[in-house]
């Protein structure tokens, strides 16, 4: 399914490996998965309608969606669904790394890999102890070791790996 609105006139964006960060609105996104891969294409455009083509094996998530329900409760489809997705016109703070400068049907597009929705360092900080936490509530909830996650054998209550207990 291929969902899109006009088209704009295009540059390419940055320097190949530079890291940058804007604001990109999307406007195309379509899923060419097969039988033995998932994949998405998605376009995204800046305020001066420069193209940025970024290719994932999911569909663009927002941020904090994500670290709310990585390892609590697993999520439903209907719920990744309504939750996180990105449609059509919506804007995100983006930060990316250029892979390539690219002409496609006579348009110049800027090919992107590492794409996410920026946060600041001290708000980065704060979610990655809260993922930390939750990641040790759910292995202890699942009964798995939280020093070796369970590389190890498991010997009553102790890890044969770190002997420590938990």
């Amino acid at each position: 399914m291929a969902t899109t609105t006009k088209q704009l006139s295009s540059d390419h964006v940055g320097c190949v490996g530079e890291v940058m960060r804007m604001p990109l609105t999307l406007f195309f996104k379509m899923d060419v998965s097969n039988d033995e891969y998932d994949r998405w294409l998605h376009k995204l455009h800046d305020e001066w309608g420069n193209i940025v083509v970024w290719w994932g094996a999911k569909e663009l998530c927002r941020a904090d969606y994500i670290t709310e329900i990585r390892f609590v409760n697993k999520p439903t489809v209907q719920q990744i669904n309504q939750g996180c997705k990105l449609v059509i016109r919506d804007i995100i703070d983006a930060e990316f790394h250029v892979k390539a400068h690219t002409f496609y049907e006579g348009e110049k597009q800027t090919l992107v890999v590492r794409l996410r929705e920026w946060r600041p360092e001290e708000e980065r900080k704060v979610l990655k102890q809260l993922r930390t936490e939750q990641e040790r509530q759910y292995l202890i909830a699942n009964h798995i070791c939280p020093e070796c996650k369970g590389r190890g054998r498991r010997r009553g209550k102790v890890c044969k790996d770190c002997e420590g207990g938990w």
